[in-house]
């Protein structure tokens, strides 16, 4: 009996899919070959343009783009031949990020931030490289971000062109302006004089008392607070005697405010007390500062900027699931209508 008819191949491919014809896990090649005239006589594989052989097991592929190829032979010496492609990525992008700014205290930066990213995959290539402020929408990322004065979430978000992704996170609080006082410019002394400080940012943190004079003759009387929240309102009220009890001579003094924020940023603000001609009056009270009680706004959290590790997101594309393919030539098509019948 004449035997012209090849072998036929039939092989399955086993694995989850990802995007643009990847699969994001190990793949499973198997194959079965079938002669039914005179029979198979030889059934071999080759992998990458590898040498045949013998064809046994089902075989493994992980990540990397693959060649396998089928090759069965009848006793007649037909020959079927038949070439796979599996291409695999299992590893999710990676994602650079630069956060260029000035330090302050308490992990607060105390100017803008710039924040850059990029993106990069060693497998089916990147795909796209995205960006969330606080809870928006994901957009393309095409430049570095600048945040100014504020407390700011941000995501980063990378897409290979299998469908893997990658998501890192961070936190920034900016705080580039210093507290605000509120002073008179000038008094006499004997009168006791109020001051408010202000900070809108990070919050306040430290405020202090200097009164001097301009050329450092006599010892500085100095005190301070440690303060919080957006407010502080105080008191000065010097008795004209220097630290060490010298009473001030008549002229002009300064009196400086100082208050710093907990980001590190400091104001100054400074007002004249004048020593008039007649002696300090014993009866005065010493230097002091009173606080005067004010609503205080809930302080925003000062949390350093902390970057979450990347963490691998399954895209609704995966489905594992088992693949055909085939030697055999496609059924011919009939020209009757498609019929519903299970």
């Amino acid at each position: 009996m004449r035997d012209s008819t090849p072998p036929q191949i039939d092989g399955t491919l086993s694995g989850t899919t990802g995007t643009n014809g990847w699969f994001v896990s190990q793949v499973e090649v198997s194959a079965t070959a079938a002669d039914a005239m005179s029979g198979l006589a030889a059934f071999e594989v080759s992998v990458d343009s590898g040498a045949w052989t013998a064809y046994a097991a089902p075989l493994t592929f992980s990540d990397g783009g693959h060649t396998v190829q089928f090759r069965a032979t009848d006793n007649a010496g037909n020959v079927s031949e038949i070439t796979q492609g599996v291409d695999v990525d299992t590893i999710p992008p990676a994602i650079d990020l630069s956060v260029n700014g000035t330090s302050g205290a308490n992990g607060w930066f105390v100017s803008a931030v710039e924040v850059s990213a990029s993106g990069s995959d060693s497998g089916s290539g990147l795909a796209a490289l995205e960006y969330a402020l606080d809870s928006g929408a994901w957009t393309a990322y095409t430049s570095p971000l600048t945040f100014s004065d504020g407390g700011h979430d941000y995501r980063f978000r990378a897409v290979d062109a299998a469908g893997n992704s990658t998501e890192t996170r961070g936190t920034l609080n900016v705080d580039t302006t210093a507290p605000v006082i509120d002073l008179p410019s000038s008094w006499t002394l004997g009168r006791t004089v109020g001051y408010k400080v202000q900070d809108g940012g990070s919050g306040l943190a430290v405020v202090r008392v200097v009164i001097e004079d301009e050329d450092e003759r006599y010892p500085k009387v100095a005190w301070q607070e440690t303060v919080s929240g957006a407010t502080f309102s105080g008191e000065i009220a010097w008795d004209g005697r220097w630290k060490n009890g010298t009473i001030a001579p008549p002229g002009e003094y300064y009196a400086w405010v100082k208050a710093s924020d907990r980001a590190g940023n400091e104001g100054m603000r400074y007002g004249k007390i004048t020593v008039a001609g007649a002696s300090v009056p014993p009866a005065v009270a010493a230097a002091t500062s009173t606080p005067t009680a004010t609503p205080t706004p809930t302080e925003m959290a000062a949390a350093p900027m902390v970057a979450a590790a990347p963490t691998r997101t399954p895209t609704a594309t995966s489905t594992p699931g088992e693949f055909a393919f085939s030697s055999a030539p496609p059924a011919p098509q009939s020209s009757a209508p498609a019929s519903n019948t299970p």
